[in-house]
């Protein structure tokens, strides 16, 4: 059974390949309707783009920025 999600999200997927980037686009794209991605190409440089953007999700590869950078679900909501 397949579930789709129909209201319209803001994901940040944040992964060092560009590759791995599309293919959780992709993966993504198939359960929800209406989707709003933005990449980062590494866990450095994300946090700028989460101080500029609300997003409802972060994907972050666990070792995205060799490991300095965690996401704080609090960043996903809020804006300083």
């Amino acid at each position: 059974m397949e579930m789709k999600i129909h209201t319209t999200k803001h994901v940040l997927i944040v992964d060092d390949s560009a590759t791995m980037r599309m293919l959780i686009s992709m993966s993504i794209r198939k359960i929800m309707d209406s989707i709003r991605i933005t990449e980062a190409e590494s866990g450095l440089t994300a946090p700028a783009q989460m101080k500029q953007q609300d997003f409802d999700l972060v994907y972050r590869y666990a070792d995205a920025g060799n490991g300095r950078w965690r996401v704080n679900p609090a960043h996903t909501r809020a804006r300083e």
